[in-house]
């Protein structure tokens, strides 16, 4: 199935919402506050976040300038002044290789789609031509987290623990193996199975080259961060595995563990992502005709309503966002709270189509 990266969030280039109804006031105020802190805590290189050094994160800062364009702020000149700048701190980071990242640092796929739809919602012609050759870029590469010089040629990557699982599986069953083998197999495996419950990032792997999109029914942990990054449509593995995780537990006060694979051991069990998941939720559900969500249990949600409601209770009176539990980098306000603007807006688009499908006599 093929599928397009960016495109799902270039329709607000023209306008920050689909609907021609305003945003609710309640959230209108949000999104402005958000964006004020955001303007006020750009860098002065133009970047944002980043927790030591002069400079910020390309990561974050192709997140901000998407929040960024995706809102109106009260003063709109700094909002124009620091899309500007963010676009071009972006710019500069584009590396031989054709992908937006610094050296020596990790995510790559994940920064330069964040960049390339940054470029894309900017509307300048310039820009997204850049987005184009940044998505062909992504489409092209295959490995990049393990490699130690980004314009050396793409080597063999490691197995990755999927892989490992199923050769040690095998390696257990196999009738010509030795008593010993088969039993030092499935001690191995015992070990893998339990490291990978308990495994600790950062943030969620990038997707490896080969590895499936969705495992026993859920959303695969190396697949989950391109779910906002690509395009997905409705009848899509990776929509449909999310979308049956939700069924089984739609929850908003914590991390729903879309993946099933939760840290063991935490402090605050499901606290950790919680900004990311709200977006990869938002995107998710938006995917679905209309505004509400049934559960298994058959539970109905008016999930627009529902996540915009608790991003509103979560934001600071500063402005802005951020997590408490500071695991993938969500201690970082600029990031969190890019996270939630983009989110919220998402909800609102959907709240205000509903909106406008109802009968005027029905409202």
């Amino acid at each position: 199935m093929t599928t397009t990266l960016v495109l799902a969030f270039s329709v607000f280039v023209v306008s920050p919402f689909l609907s021609a109804e305003q945003p609710r006031p309640r959230v209108a105020e949000a999104l402005e506050k958000g964006a004020a802190y955001l303007t006020a805590h750009q860098r002065r290189d133009g970047s944002f976040g980043g927790s030591s050094g002069a400079s910020g994160d390309v990561g974050t800062t192709g997140l901000a300038v998407q929040a960024l364009s995706r809102v109106k702020a009260g003063d709109e000149r700094s909002r124009v002044s620091a899309l500007g700048r963010g676009l071009r701190f972006l710019e500069s980071r584009v590396q031989k290789d054709g992908l937006v990242y610094d050296p020596g640092e990790g995510l790559r796929i994940f920064k330069t789609a964040m960049a390339a739809q940054a470029f894309r919602l900017s509307g300048q012609p310039r820009y997204a031509a850049k987005a184009v050759s940044l998505e062909a870029a992504i489409h092209g590469a295959k490995r990049f987290e393990s490699e130690s010089d980004p314009a050396a040629p793409p080597q063999p990557g490691p197995v990755t623990a999927l892989e490992q699982s199923e050769r040690l599986r095998e390696l257990a069953a196999r009738a010509d193996a030795d008593e010993d083998t088969r039993k030092a197999a499935a001690f191995l495996l015992q070990c893998e199975t339990a490291h990978l419950e308990g495994e600790r990032s950062p943030l969620p792997k990038q997707p490896l080259d080969g590895a499936p999109a969705v495992i026993d029914g859920y959303i695969s942990y190396d697949s989950f961060p391109s779910l906002i990054y690509r395009d997905l449509p409705r009848d899509a593995p990776e929509v449909e595995a999310v979308l049956r995780a939700l069924r089984q537990r739609f929850t908003l006060g914590v991390n729903p563990d879309l993946t099933r694979r939760l840290s063991r051991g935490e402090k605050n069990p499901g606290t950790e992502g919680l900004y990311f998941n709200y977006l990869v939720m938002a995107k998710v559900l938006s995917r679905l005709p209309g505004a509400e969500f049934v559960t298994d249990a058959g539970e109905r949600h008016d999930w627009p309503r529902e996540v915009a409601e608790r991003l509103l209770a979560l934001q600071r009176p500063d402005g802005s966002w951020r997590n408490d539990n500071p695991r993938w980098w969500e201690g970082d306000a600029c990031l969190a709270t890019s996270y939630a603007i983009l989110a919220l807006a998402i909800c609102e688009e959907r709240a205000a189509a509903s909106r406008l499908a109802v009968p005027a006599g029905e409202k």
